[in-house]
């Protein structure tokens, strides 16, 4: 991951929160270099109140003034491009998981995988507990219902 968009991609957990932002970015660099518009208003104008701070950070951080449209320009294509290459991490699970949640498992898959994964993370009923996990071609079930499939599998064959 580059470090200049680390805080801000740490911001993103899902694969939904990525393709927001990236739709969000995508309108801020269309109207970029409209006249009489300083690269602060644009970024307060086209990305959302959750983004836009840590975006104008960086831009403080990074010497980008008022005036310099190409080099906003600039950040945002980098950071189109990490936010493109981010992988995705299939999590399938028994509930349906709040923000809190989200963060949560976010925070366990970045310790755990060792790099930012976006989760894509599905409501499944039939998972029962546990969950199912596909990353990176892959897949690994611990569900809680393939458990007692699988114990159940092994008593009938032992008797």
């Amino acid at each position: 991951m580059n470090q200049t968009y680390s805080t801000l991609l740490s911001m993103i957990h899902t694969v939904y929160d990525r393709d927001s932002l990236l739709h969000e970015l995508n309108v801020l660099a269309e109207h970029l270099f409209q006249t009489g518009q300083s690269t602060r208003d644009a970024v307060r104008l086209y990305v959302s109140a959750r983004y836009a701070a840590e975006l104008q950070h960086l831009c403080v951080s990074l010497g980008i003034g008022p005036a310099d449209s190409s080099q906003l320009k600039a950040l945002v294509d980098g950071l189109t491009d990490e936010l493109s290459h981010m992988k995705e991490l299939q999590l399938r699970v028994a509930f349906d998981p709040n923000e809190d949640d989200i963060q949560a498992l976010s925070q366990w898959v970045r310790f755990h995988v060792g790099v930012p994964a976006l989760l894509n993370v599905t409501y499944d009923k039939t998972v029962t507990g546990g969950a199912i996990i596909s990353y990176g071609g892959i897949y690994r079930d611990y569900s809680l219902s393939t458990q007692i499939d699988e114990h159940l599998a092994r008593e009938s064959v032992a008797s």
